[in-house]
């Protein structure tokens, strides 16, 4: 696809404006009180960020339209299924599920840092409720903008760099992690650990397919876990 100024602003906003907003955000170092104070209701906050992850995905899906490009590279296309592919999803599911249930442990122990995530993630099944909707739109649209807009874009900025493939793999699922920092830098640091392995798990199946599908069910089944652990805490 050739590259034009829209791609470049979209790439400035998501690629530079998303995470430098979220690294100036943490800089203020609020207290968890504070922060739950400033918050609006959970389901408005669930809501509205799903909101803003659709207009995301849309300006991508437009500008394919309005360049006539075609949505097999953006990653809407069968999935090349191959051993490395399977072995690539296993592992996403087997680090993820490792992480959850021990996360899920840490919240019931009543731990600070997993007291903090409350203020955002489902802690009752009404909040769950409002919570699938986010879910899915999470692991949608984010996919479409920063696997597939982004992973494309690299691509056809440094094709004739030996490294293209690192680049392709490696920033997006930097910029991605980043933009997560309000989870906290450990967060931060699991995140980036899966979405390497997404990034990587597009560039081999060439869809995203597979990443949307695992990513939505990794979504889903954190907030069920924190509804879980939330009732047990309280028993």
């Amino acid at each position: 696809m050739a590259i034009n100024i829209f791609d470049h602003i979209f790439f400035g906003l998501i690629g530079i404006g998303i995470p430098l907003l979220s690294i100036l955000s943490n800089a203020r170092h609020p207290e968890i009180d504070e922060v739950a104070l400033e918050l609006p209701p959970k389901k408005h906050l669930y809501y509205s960020n799903a909101l803003m992850l659709l207009i995301g995905a849309l300006l991508v899906i437009t500008l394919w339209n309005v360049y006539g490009r075609s949505y097999v590279s953006l990653g809407f296309a069968y999935p090349k299924i191959t051993p490395n592919v399977i072995v690539i999803s296993v592992l996403i599911l087997l680090i993820y599920l490792y992480d959850a249930f021990r996360g899920y442990l840490k919240y019931r122990s009543g731990t600070e840092e997993e007291e903090s995530l409350s203020h955002i993630m489902p802690t009752t099944w009404q909040d769950f409720l409002h919570f699938i909707p986010l879910a899915f739109a999470a692991g949608i649209c984010e996919e479409v903008v920063y696997r597939g807009f982004l992973c494309n874009y690299l691509f056809q900025i440094c094709q004739s760099s030996d490294y293209c493939l690192t680049i392709v793999i490696l920033f997006p699922a930097i910029v991605f992690s980043i933009s997560h920092l309000y989870q906290g830098w450990q967060a931060v640091f699991k995140i980036l650990l899966i979405s390497l392995l997404f990034s990587l798990l597009f560039v081999i199946s060439q869809s995203l397919l597979f990443v949307m599908i695992i990513h939505v069910f990794v979504d889903l089944f954190s907030g069920f876990l924190m509804v879980l652990a939330s009732k047990r805490a309280d028993s």
